[in-house]
Order: structure tokens, then C-alpha cells, then sequence
């Protein structure tokens, strides 16, 4: 990269970083007057994961936030702010630009779950962490002993030695208190900004203590932002709309403004210019085509939005190597264990849905608005799931084809609206099929409970024990596994039973191999298992054949011409060679079709192998 040009950056967290180290800034500060100018007293908004909303709100503490010391010094402002779009609109500035006093509480690590207690604590860490630059109001003379009092018992918040009670008390008034003793020493009302204001329900969904977080989290929101007369503005970030009765209760004109939203659709993320820019001021124009087929295609109000962290990434790949392949840098953005433990609980309801998703097609489901993190994983509707991958950016609202840049939804006659949604972009497709591949893992819990059923229809002489067994879980796995047209099969159901297999067995115990080679060839799986659980029985080797048929009357074919092949090719003296002791060896042949199969089996005595 030339030195001229400005640097790539993705380990940003703060506004003034990208100004101080010079790094490429796709420029939103002109939202900074759509905001301010707004006439509601507090606005949420809420976009998926690495969509910009901590830089946001940065943004807006770095151009709002007054010198404590010296009110009327704006340089540091000036510095940041004088090559961007809002520095333009003079009048503005000099109305707003250094003007209030600023809080600013980031959420994001408040995520201590091990108990109700430790899950306190760290919030009151985030709260110290945030407020502890308000030190210097200990001095001011205008407060009187009580509110000093009061301010030493927030400012301390993490570690003094007030009973829990007094102290969780404490903690709930704290941004209240702290606005109208910042209104008391500058003479102007304050902006309280909260960043990811999510995060500590998310955490705490799957826990006993739940409805106490999400109680403690209310009453610090409604403290400080419901009829406090010491608030300018409060502006709230978050992943999920979190239902305003359960948060949010009573605040007086509160706008929310989610993915349906029209008025600060381009405010997150990158639009289609915005990204031409980016890619033009980089010499990088003839990929765009790449960039919008792996990170476009977000549909928020009637803009087409790209994953900003995907382009960031991207860019920076790039530059470093031009020949990498595109890819998605979107994972471990927070919501992919959600949305595994949700699909795990019933993935016959969304398997097929899931399958269409990945091939393309859109789905219709209603949608729900406001999130419950406590039924989040609980509720039988399956709306919430196709919700909640809708929140949190896995899907998007699907555009009408008959209508340039508008979005599809139907109004049925109960007044409830539909909407179709669709898989956003290759990056999004391949995060969403890794989430749902941790289903088919050891990892997940409920797919560790079967496999003691397929080492059981392995030790079986009856061929039908594990067709069953295949049969009960092909349903699942194929809609998942299948997610490209063109696919394949053989390989596609390679990988099927490799992941049960493989979960199952291991390679020093069970000398478990797949595509090893064996005889003449190579065996699609080979592995040695004791039938018997005494130690003076010997193991028994298996190998197995699969074959991808063409139809329900090819597998019964199929699956004996893979026994032959075992035979033809001799697999079973490759594998009697590298473990001689074996007195048996089974060998299954398996055709699958669709989500259906046909398993033959065939007992072979090594003694006539060694003839």
C-alpha cells in the first residue's frame, strides 16, 4: 500500500482513532445534526453485530462532549472534526460541536454470568468505568454535603463498602444523580449516550437470575432517561429491540429505529457509494462485483447496506495479498451460540426452511418486533427463531422484485404484516451454515446423546439398526449440508457420516481413518471396535462404502456394489495388514438418496482373508 494513502484499519474502538492514526473513515458525521435535531427525547437503535454502533456513539461523544475545565475551548474538536462533513455546517457547530456535558456507558463486557452477584458486580464495573472521570465534581462548591455524598458513593460504585441492598440502590439512580450534578456544574443539560445496552440480558438469558438483571437494567434506564429534567438527549445502541415494557417502561417519546427504519437507514453500515468510494480511493474498483455478491445486500428502509467490519476486512486483506479468496470475517459476532441452541432444540421445524434459505429462496414469517431474551430459546413459535435471525443480521427483508428498492411484506386481514426475508450475502450464508454444523457436533449436548444409538447399531448383525438410525437424523443433516445446487452427493454424505462417525470414534483407540488409504483403493471409513465390553475380546474391524444413488430403486443396487467394491479392491486385507489380530472384520455398504438410505452388511472372517 502506498504511504500515501491512508491506512486499513479494523481494531478501531473509538472515533478520534481513526483521525489520530489516520486510517480510512467512511464519513457519518452528518447524522450527528439527523440526530441532535430529532424531537425525541431518547432513540435506540439497534443493528446486528460489527454494524458501526460503537463507533457511533463514539462519534457523537468526541463532537458533543464539553472541556470540563475550559467550556470554551473546541480545539479538540476542531482536530477531529474539520476535514468531515458536519464541520461544513458552521451554524451547527457552533451550537452544538464541545457544547454538553457527556456519559458515556459501554455494556459490552458487563457479561459475568456465574451468579446473580458476580453478574452485579460486573455491571457496576462497567458503571465505575464509565463515571470515574467525574471526579473533579467532588470539588464543586455548588453541591451540597448530601449530593457529595451521594456523588462518593457513585464514584465508587465497584469496591466501597455499602450493603448490597444500599449499593444496588446506589447503582440504579447513579446516571440520574450523576446528570443533575453535571447540570449543577456546567449550567447545561447532559447527553447520555449507552452503547450495547443488550449485551448483560443476552448473557443472561439462560440463567435463574434473568428477570433481576433485566429488573436492575430498567430501573437504570428509566431512572435516567424518564422525566429527567437534566436530560438533553439519550441515545441508546443495542443488537436486539428488547420489548419496551420489560426496559424501556414509561419513557415518554421514545423512537426506536431497528432494521425496518427509514429515517437512519444509512447511519450504520455501508452504502453502495460509500463502498465505490472506498474501493475507488484504494485502486480496488473491478472488485467490487465480489464485494457485493459476499457483503451486500442488507435491505434497511429502501437502501441496500454492506456489512461494514466484511468490507473493512476485506480491504485489508487485500492490500496485504490480492490473490486471498473472499471470505466472511463476520463470525463470533455474538449471536452464533443463540442461534445454534435454538435450532438444536427442534431442527426438524427449521431444517427445510433453512434449505431454501441457504439455496436463495426467501421465507414469509411474521415477525416479532421486540425480543424476550427470557423465552428466547423456550418459545415453540417458530416466528421467534426467523425473528431472531432476522435481528441479529443472519437475514434481511427481501426486495420486491416488482418494485425497485422496496421491501416485500404482505398485510393479511388480522392487521398482522408478513415479510419475506432472505439470506443477505455469501458471507452471512456460510456464518449461518457454520452455526447450524455446531449442532451436528460433540459440542452440542443434544447430539452427544445419540451417539451411544449409532455405536449400538454399529455392534448389530442387523443392517437395519443403523439404517434407522441414518434415516432418523438424514432429515436434519441433509437440509443443512446440502446448501449449494450442484453439490457433490457422495461428498456431501461423506461428510454427513464422517461428523457422526468421528464424533464417535477416535484415532489411537479406534484407529478411526477416513479416505485412507486401504488394499488397492481408498476406504471411505475404516475403524476397529471392541464388541464386547472384557479385555480378553478383540476388536472388530469395520470399513464402510457409501454411494450417492440417483433414485429409491438405485440404493438397494448401489449399496451391495459397495460391499463388491470392498472386495474388488481389497480393503479388508489393507486393513487386516495393519492390525493382523483381527478375527472379523464388517463391512457396511450404504446408498443414500435424498434423506433416505439403504445399508447391506456383509460379516467376513479374516482367516479365509489370509488364505
Amino acid at each position: 500500500m502506498s504511504e500515501s494513502l491512508k491506512k486499513v484499519a479494523t481494531d478501531i474502538k473509538v472515533f478520534s482513532d481513526f483521525i489520530i492514526n489516520d486510517c480510512y473513515y467512511v464519513d457519518k458525521t452528518k447524522y450527528i445534526k439527523t440526530i441532535m435535531e430529532d424531537g425525541s427525547a431518547s432513540i435506540l437503535f439497534t443493528r446486528p453485530r460489527r454494524f458501526g454502533k460503537s463507533i457511533t456513539i463514539s462519534m457523537l461523544q468526541s463532537f458533543l462532549e464539553m472541556n470540563y475545565e475550559n467550556p470554551s475551548d473546541k480545539s479538540k474538536q476542531i482536530a477531529l472534526f474539520k476535514d468531515t462533513e458536519i464541520f461544513k455546517d458552521k451554524e451547527f457547530c457552533d451550537k452544538y460541536m464541545g457544547q454538553y456535558p457527556v456519559i458515556f456507558l459501554s455494556l459490552k463486557e458487563a457479561w459475568d454470568t456465574n451468579s446473580y452477584e458476580d453478574a452485579l458486580q460486573s455491571l457496576y464495573e462497567e458503571l465505575s468505568n464509565s463515571v470515574e472521570k467525574f471526579n473533579f465534581l467532588l470539588d464543586c462548591d455548588k453541591l451540597s454535603a448530601e449530593k457529595i455524598q451521594k456523588l462518593k458513593n457513585i464514584l465508587t460504585i465497584s469496591d466501597n463498602a455499602l450493603s448490597p441492598v444500599k449499593k444496588k440502590a446506589v447503582a440504579e439512580r447513579m446516571i440520574r444523580e450523576l446528570t443533575q450534578d453535571l447540570l449543577v456544574y456546567t449550567g447545561k443539560e447532559c447527553i447520555v449516550l449507552i452503547d450495547e445496552y443488550d449485551v448483560p440480558l443476552s448473557k443472561a438469558a439462560n440463567t435463574d437470575f434473568y428477570q433481576k438483571i433485566r429488573d436492575f437494567i430498567s430501573k437504570l434506564f428509566s431512572s435516567a432517561l424518564k422525566n429527567n429534567e437534566s436530560l438533553k438527549k439519550g441515545i441508546i445502541t443495542g443488537c436486539l429491540r428488547v420489548a419496551k415494557e420489560s426496559i424501556f417502561t414509561g419513557l415518554n417519546n421514545f423512537y426506536s429505529c431497528g432494521l425496518d427504519n427509514y429515517d437512519y437507514s444509512k447511519l450504520f453500515g455501508f452504502t453502495t457509494d460509500e463502498v465505490k468510494t472506498m474501493l475507488s480511493y484504494y485502486g480496488l474498483d473491478d472488485r467490487y462485483a465480489e464485494y457485493k455478491e459476499w457483503y451486500d445486500g442488507y435491505h434497511i428502509g429502501d437502501d441496500d447496506i454492506f456489512c461494514p467490519w466484511d468490507v473493512i476486512s476485506r480491504t485489508k486483506a487485500i492490500l496485504v495479498n490480492p490473490k486471498q479468496r473472499p471470505e466472511s470475517y463476520w463470525g463470533g459476532t455474538g449471536n452464533i451460540d443463540q442461534v445454534s441452541l435454538m435450532f438444536a432444540k427442534d431442527p426438524d421445524t427449521y431444517a427445510d426452511d433453512l434449505q431454501n434459505l441457504l439455496d436463495g429462496k426467501s421465507l414469509t414469517v411474521t415477525l416479532s418486533k421486540d425480543i424476550n431474551y427470557e423465552i428466547l430459546g423456550n418459545s415453540d413459535d417458530s416466528n421467534y427463531f426467523w425473528s431472531f435471525l432476522y435481528s441479529s443480521g443472519y437475514l434481511t427483508l427481501a426486495k420486491d422484485p416488482n418494485a425497485i428498492d422496496k421491501v416485500t411484506y404482505n398485510e393479511p386481514s388480522n392487521t398482522e404484516k408478513t415479510f419475506s426475508l432472505v439470506v443477505p450475502n455469501l458471507s452471512v450464508r456460510d456464518e449461518l451454515g457454520n452455526a447450524i454444523k455446531w449442532c451436528f457436533t460433540k459440542a452440542n449436548p443434544k447430539f452427544k446423546e445419540t451417539l451411544p444409538e449409532l455405536l449400538f447399531a454399529l455392534k448389530q448383525t442387523d443392517p437395519i439398526c443403523l439404517e434407522e438410525y441414518l434415516q432418523d437424523t438424514l432429515a436434519t443433516y441433509v437440509s443443512i449440508y446440502d446448501t449449494q445446487k450442484g453439490t457433490d452427493k457422495e461428498s456431501m454424505y461423506h461428510a454427513f457420516l464422517n461428523g457422526r462417525l468421528s464424533a464417535l470414534l477416535n484415532k489411537s483407540e479406534n484407529k478411526y481413518a477416513s479416505n485412507t488409504e486401504l488394499g488397492d483403493g481408498r476406504a471411505d471409513f475404516s475403524f476397529l471396535l471392541k464388541l464386547e465390553n472384557k479385555p480378553a475380546v478383540l476388536k472388530t474391524g469395520f470399513i464402510i462404502e457409501i454411494k450417492a444413488a440417483k433414485s429409491d430403486e438405485q440404493m438397494i443396487t448401489l449399496a451391495k456394489d459397495a460391499i463388491e467394491q470392498v472386495k474388488e479392491k481389497h480393503y479388508a486385507q489393507g486393513l487386516l495388514r495393519n492390525y493382523p489380530r483381527l478375527k472379523e472384520i464388517r463391512v457396511f455398504g450404504i446408498a443414500f438418496y435424498k434423506k433416505d438410505c439403504r445399508v447391506e452388511l456383509e460379516c467376513l472372517n479374516t482367516s479365509s482373508l489370509r488364505k
